[in-house]
């Protein structure tokens, strides 16, 4: 890259560290996600065992994925001792590394103003900051993303030699087995992509074998443990597969609205934090059209397959309910899309102006306040109830999902839950009263929306 492109990357990833690591503690989810991975890989680090299985696809009695996104997390677990912020620095370094490729792509296969603007977006934009705080395997899928597409850019593009052509198959191979770490979501993205694409011409560079030992080698884990457990996994993946079909109940119509509706503003989220029904319906049917006219572009011609690929498996999977991160596989693809749009619609001597303006937007909009479900709201509870005594009853009378964190703090901080200790903390998220038989109310303190009742046995 240029000096220019250099400078330019460079200060995009200070503008995406700030608004990431600004108030971390504050800002990210400790829920019940955080909280699973961060027992397993301190369960790995105290117990000197490697996983072989990872994080559970929709909850209890769900098939589980491969342990990938536990050894991301593992060096700065291990570096803090387990310290429960190492999760959300894990997932803000994983969306910097996706910056810098994304900026990369775009610079390569569109042009500098394009790639600026794409990075800009993704850099200051607050859904897409919001997104980066959260950490659990699907922060690794716009990565993940980005892989697929080079790889498939390299395949498409003639002047490619045969040795690169190759090496770019490898890699898909390669990437299609290790899709079983990341979401269920992506599970049929290369298959569909291959026949879409390349067709018979895919395997003139790899053949069948080799395709199947690469897709194998990122799943020797979860093979190992089901040998290991009289397949287990693969009873609940099957399983997992035939309630998914038969649990089909929701009207095609009803599907498609709720589809429709949900698309168009994940993509304004993704500019803006709005809900403008009417703003989002104009830049879809914006994007559209310039996507349509500029389909035979390798990079839009992509762009197209995921967004086709990702409206039909939601339509099929005939689930209303279904939840907005499954479009997450189209955040890349998207975000060079607008920048497209906007660095082809506005002249050149406005382009600097829009994207000071849109940082001073994103500045604007962006929502750096401690929220209630976050790591400090809870560690600040934990805290106070260590000034009350380090060994306590504690009971929750608390929202659904809102307990959840709490366990392993508790025990990080090194707070004792005892039912036998004289004192005792009622935790709510209301303003009313409860009362322990026998104890006297000592305190009751709100802390971001948890209110917290002590009681001491006289």
């Amino acid at each position: 890259m240029t000096k220019k492109a250099w400078l330019s990357l460079l200060v995009l990833l200070v503008l995406a560290s700030a608004f990431r690591f600004y108030n971390l503690a504050g800002r990210m989810p400790f829920g019940w996600d955080q909280e699973r991975d961060i027992f397993a890989v301190t369960e790995m680090i105290t117990t000197h065992r490697p996983k072989l299985i990872g994080p559970v696809v929709r909850g209890e009695g769900g098939f589980l994925l491969g342990p990938l996104y536990y050894y991301f997390l593992f060096p700065l677990v291990f570096l803090t001792q387990s310290h429960p912020l190492s999760l959300g620095v894990t997932s803000i370094l994983i969306d910097l590394v996706t910056l810098t490729y994304l900026f990369w792509i775009v610079r390569h296969y569109l042009s500098f103003r394009t790639a600026l603007l794409t990075g800009l977006i993704w850099a200051t934009s607050p859904f897409l900051a919001s997104l980066s705080l959260t950490s659990w395997n699907v922060s690794l899928v716009p990565l993940y993303l980005l892989l697929v597409t080079h790889a498939s850019l390299v395949l498409l593009d003639s002047s490619s030699n045969s040795n690169i052509k190759t090496k770019a198959a490898t890699l898909l191979a390669f990437l299609f087995g290790l899709v079983f770490h990341i979401h269920a979501s992506l599970f049929l993205l290369i298959p569909t992509l291959i026949l879409f694409f390349f067709r018979r011409s895919f395997f003139h560079y790899l053949s069948w074998w080799r395709f199947a030992l690469l897709a194998g080698l990122p799943l020797l884990p979860l093979v190992l443990f089901d040998l290991r457990h009289q397949f287990i996994n693969l009873h609940l993946f099957l399983k997992f597969i035939s309630s998914s079909s038969s649990s089909l109940t929701a009207s095609w119509l009803v599907v498609a609205k709720t589809l429709l509706f949900k698309y168009l503003l994940y993509l304004l989220h993704l500019l803006l934090p709005l809900n403008s029904l009417l703003f989002a319906s104009a830049l879809t049917l914006f994007s559209l059209v310039y996507l349509w006219f500029h389909r035979r572009q390798p990079l839009f011609s992509l762009t197209l397959f995921y967004l086709l690929y990702t409206l039909i498996l939601l339509f099929l999977y005939r689930n209303p309910d279904f939840p907005e991160y499954y479009f997450n596989l189209l955040l890349p693809s998207l975000t060079w899309l607008l920048a497209s749009l906007f660095t082809a619609l506005l002249p050149r001597f406005l382009y600097p102006l829009v994207l000071l303006f849109y940082l001073g937007l994103s500045l604007r909009l962006a929502d750096f306040a401690t929220q209630p479900y976050s790591l400090k709201a809870k560690q600040l509870v934990v805290q106070r109830l260590l000034e009350f005594s380090p060994r306590l009853d504690v009971r929750y009378e608390l929202s659904p999902g809102r307990s959840v964190g709490f366990r392993y703090l508790t025990q990080y901080y090194r707070l004792t839950i005892d039912d036998t200790s004289p004192y005792k903390l009622i935790l709510r998220d209301d303003n009313q009263i409860s009362s322990v038989s026998g104890a006297k109310q000592v305190f009751s303190q709100f802390i971001y929306g948890y209110h917290l009742l002590g009681f001491v046995v006289e």
